[in-house]
């Protein structure tokens, strides 16, 4: 009997497949707005990231976000991005491996 199937994203700051759940999806709404999308249910392109600084920092620093959402992310979107993550990684500390 097969299990129940469950869907892999990619983070796009380290490049491993997890679970999509394992994840946070990150939402862009042109033109100048981010959304930490935690519950999955964001209308809109989402990209994964996995929960940790160093994903985060690595998907900055590679300008990943451009690739993903195939446009050019606003630098203010970078910073809200950086307060929502920090934000939820302190209140999330057992994903914060």
């Amino acid at each position: 009997m097969k299990g129940k199937h469950i869907p892999e994203r990619t983070c796009i700051g380290c490049g491993t497949k997890q679970s999509k759940y394992a994840m946070w999806r990150i939402v862009f709404h042109a033109p100048d707005r981010i959304v930490l999308d935690r519950k999955y249910r964001e209308p809109g392109r989402g990209a994964y990231l996995c929960p940790k600084r160093d994903c985060l920092e690595n998907a900055l620093k590679r300008r990943a976000l451009h690739r993903a959402y195939r446009t050019q992310v606003p630098a203010a979107c970078y910073e809200q991005l950086k307060e929502a993550f920090y934000e939820a990684l302190k209140e999330n500390t057992v994903d914060a491996r």
